[in-house]
């Protein structure tokens, strides 16, 4: 099932001075939080809230931290559930490592993603997110998305892949060829250094 069109989105700007919230409610009682967290704190007081800090931590690198699914058993959603109808439950996202979450790099605009994701839940409970874009940190508190975009490697074409893949090998090469050429150096002075030593005959 996806969150229908007609959800309630709100959140807290401020929920931690490095962390923001959204929430969305839809059906009966359900919920979803997503906690978007810098990186790393801004050394600016929390209360220094102005326009300026503001764009300067939009340009900052963050991802989700926390993601929280509340649901309800009833048996529109759930015709052969266990548990009897009205039960509340909430789960979380397994993973609290930043690499496995929707992660925006430091100076890019925003994330998306287009490829579909599954974001490991607590107890078997599967949640997808396809076609995502998110944009925390907003100073201008515009709903567009503009600049440039981190995308997902999911998303990455062949031709984007391949210069990586390329560069990886070659930067894998250099470091073999560095170590090579400092063990030649050292073994070369060594040899100098017998030589040099050697009693003469």
């Amino acid at each position: 099932m996806g969150i229908p069109h007609n959800a309630r989105p709100s959140g807290d700007c401020q929920l931690t001075a490095n962390s923001q919230i959204l929430t969305i409610n839809f059906f009966d009682g359900w919920q979803v939080d997503i906690i978007f967290k810098l990186t790393s704190l801004n050394p600016t007081p929390a209360p220094q809230h102005n326009l300026k800090h503001l764009k300067n931590e939009a340009k900052r690198s963050y991802f989700i931290e926390r993601i929280k699914l509340q649901y309800v058993i009833d048996h529109t959603q759930f015709p052969h559930a266990a548990l009897r109808p009205g039960t509340q439950l909430t789960v979380f996202n397994l993973s609290q490592e930043k690499a496995s979450l929707p992660y925006k790099k430091e100076g890019s605009g925003y994330y998306k993603c287009s490829a579909k994701k599954d974001v490991g839940m607590q107890i078997g409970i599967q949640l997808y997110m396809e076609d995502t874009k998110f944009k925390a940190f907003n100073p201008d508190m515009e709903t567009d998305f503009y600049g440039d975009a981190t995308e997902c490697s999911d998303d990455m074409t062949t031709g984007q892949v391949v210069p990586i893949v390329i560069g990886c090998i070659m930067g894998g090469f250099l470091f073999i060829l560095v170590v090579a050429l400092i063990m030649f150096i050292v073994v070369k002075r060594r040899k100098n250094n017998y030589e040099a030593l050697a009693p003469m005959s």
